[in-house]
């Protein structure tokens, strides 16, 4: 399977070839790329961008005939959808898969499936015979441009058994082709090109990036004789039936039966991405021993073949796939009354309904009988998450919300590195620079916050604030406004220079009612205005309104309101917010709110009059007329906590 551009820029790589896997994701954007030496078995990845997913559906009506007729009763049994891709029925558009461009006329990709035996105590599985009634798999070309649309003919296998099992055989064939040629045969694949684009170009594709389309194909038969449909009879005595697709007719044909195929001219089958639901894929197939591949001999047998993909060599020059083949089966079966099914839980987190031993087989866990997967209530897998530097392990998911950075599914927080975070630090001078917290702290300076960035010419990045009583304070950081309510109004500006808008409040007009206006708006029409955010309550206009002090917390309210202390009508928090004074007599200086120079004031006065009897000074703060101890924790008591 390998890969040559239309002008013969790439030869034949000698066994799997090049094993071209062309990623891609069904939605518009660019994608890099990554390849190595195009040499020996070599993997290469070729990531590509498709628009949109269709499905195409191909009804299958053939010929009809008299021989063999298969009698099958379903006795009401439920249809089974089975697939060995975890993410099969989650592939929509913005979906990731990855196409197989490496794959040659006559090679393909296959998938096992074990079908639940109903009662397993005895010699036969009752399930069989069983008829597939619905056959799927995935298939996209990044070519372009305005022409006919890019055909791949396929030949479906249906295997009672394993291909190289002893006793396991073909059960079901068909081949597609034109049918306005050859009367009875389903249609090739057909994809429509990529429009609107340059023309596709095979360096390009290696590079990545270029655009793609994809579709789902859902084959079936439309015959009421049975002779022509999908039964598998279970002669094989494996318990187990296998899908085989193979490639029977390139758009553009090589010159030999091992010349790689040209992207651009060409269609391919696909495997899984490297995501499932948003969540990071394992980068091995889930399914080793049920992925199947077929290859022709070029050189080597170690990928020639029927292989598990389990049996193909790994590594640099590997050739196994690196996710599972994206198909998917529904069939029914004869029996099924003793088989319970219920939700089963993937390493993966996504979860498919399966019978109890078909989920432990495949390494899941069994939820109990009749148990759905809607919602999906499977453990989602975790990882090492970095935030702020710090490292938790939690889903992608709750890592993402948190504003971290996923290291990957099964990581751990002693085998990553998270980078401590920088942000701006400002010296004592206005200048600044960009440094982890703990080095700000070391050098004496200010740190702002983690991802700020210094302002113009290596400034502080400080600025005015509008607070939410309107007034303005200036030369304060983004977070510190925030962290008050209020709108940081840029970094470099000034009081002087911005206007911030004056908050509503309570207004008792002169007829006794009350409404909700800013304060000069109240006063022009000889109203009383309440105060900064106050609202209008039955009580509002009919009680005095002034400060009231509740503890250490002033607010404006009516005396009816206030459940702590009201000091009068039309009284005020006089500094409030950032300066409180009223209420809050452990601000001596009336400045910068509660700060170390209040408490230097009162240990100036305290000090000296430690022991003496001299009532109504300000060291007496108990108010016993005596100076001790007992008045500087009466003090500490109002100047730890602050005003808030």
């Amino acid at each position: 399977m390998g890969m040559k551009s239309g002008r013969g820029m790439f030869a034949r790589c000698s066994t799997w070839r090049l094993c071209a896997a062309v990623a891609f994701a069904a939605v518009s954007g660019a994608l890099s790329s990554a390849f190595g030496a195009i040499d020996g078995q070599q993997r290469l990845q070729i990531p590509v961008i498709a628009g949109e997913i269709p499905i195409q559906q191909i009804i299958w009506r053939p010929r009809q005939g008299t021989s063999d007729v298969v009698h099958f009763d379903p006795r009401g049994c439920p249809i089974v959808e089975d697939s060995v891709a975890n993410m099969f029925n989650s592939i929509t558009q913005g979906s990731e898969i990855t196409l197989q461009a490496g794959m040659v006329v006559n090679e393909g990709f296959g998938s096992s499936f074990i079908v639940p035996d109903p009662n397993p105590g005895t010699p036969e599985n009752e399930a069989f015979p069983i008829e597939v009634t619905l056959v799927e798999f995935f298939v996209g070309t990044p070519a372009t441009g305005i022409g006919a649309p890019i055909q791949m003919g396929y030949r479906i296998e249906l295997w009672d058994g394993e291909p190289g099992v002893p006793g396991s055989f073909v059960a079901f064939s068909v081949t597609s082709g034109d049918p306005t040629a050859e009367p009875g045969v389903p249609p090739d694949v057909s994809l429509q090109r990529v429009t609107g684009v340059e023309p596709c170009n095979d360096i390009n594709v290696l590079l990545g990036g270029a655009p793609a389309s994809a579709g789902k194909v859902q084959f079936f038969v439309d015959d009421p004789d049975p002779t022509e449909r999908m039964f598998i009879q279970g002669l094989s005595g494996t318990g187990r039936f296998t899908l085989m697709v193979y490639m029977t007719r390139a758009h553009t044909p090589g010159s030999t039966a091992c010349t790689t195929l040209s992207p651009c001219n060409n269609a391919f089958f696909a495997t899984e991405g490297t995501t499932v639901a948003g969540v990071s894929n394992p980068a091995t197939p889930t399914f080793l021993t049920r992925n199947w591949l077929y290859g022709i001999n070029c050189g080597s047998t170690a990928c020639s073949d029927y292989k598990r993909f389990s049996e193909l060599p790994t590594g640099l020059f590997g050739c196994r796939p690196s996710r599972d083949v994206l198909q998917q089966v529904q069939y029914r079966t004869s029996s099924c009354a003793a088989a319970p099914t219920g939700a089963c839980c993937f390493p993966v987190g996504t979860c498919q309904i399966r019978t109890q031993s078909d989920c432990t087989t495949n390494a899941g866990s069994w939820q109990g009988q009749d148990t759905v997967c809607e919602p999906n209530n499977c453990p989602q897998p975790m990882g090492a998450c970095c935030t702020n530097g710090q490292c938790s392990v939690t889903t992608n998911a709750l890592c993402t919300a948190g504003g971290g950075t996923y290291q990957g599914t099964g990581t751990a927080c002693t085998s990553v590195n998270c980078p401590t975070p920088t942000g701006a630090c400002c010296t004592t001078t206005g200048g600044c620079a960009i440094v982890t917290q703990s080095q700000c702290v070391g050098l004496g300076g200010e740190y702002i916050g983690n991802n700020i960035a210094c302002g113009p010419s290596n400034t502080c990045p400080k600025g005015a604030c509008c607070l939410p009583n309107g007034s303005c304070q200036a030369n304060v950081s983004q977070p510190a406004c925030a962290a008050q309510g209020g709108v940081f109004q840029g970094v470099g500006t000034s009081c002087a220079s911005v206007t911030c808008p004056q908050p509503d409040g309570a207004c008792c007009s002169t007829t006794g009612s009350c409404v909700i206006v800013q304060q000069d708006l109240c006063v022009l029409f000889g109203g009383t205005w309440q105060g900064p955010m106050t609202a209008c309550q039955a009580s509002t206009c009919s009680d005095p309104v002034g400060a009231c002090c509740n503890g250490a917390n002033c607010s404006i309210t009516t005396e009816s309101q206030c459940a702590g202390t009201f000091l009068g009508a039309d009284s005020l928090c006089l500094g409030w917010p950032s300066n409180p004074i009223t209420c809050c007599p452990a601000n001596i200086s009336q400045s910068d709110g509660v700060d170390l120079a209040d408490l230097l004031m009162f240990l100036e006065s305290w000090l000296p009059a430690l022991g003496t009897t001299t009532p109504g000074i300000l060291a007496d703060w108990n108010g016993d007329s005596v100076i001790d101890i007992a008045d500087l924790l009466a003090f500490l008591e109002q100047w730890l906590p602050g005003c808030f």
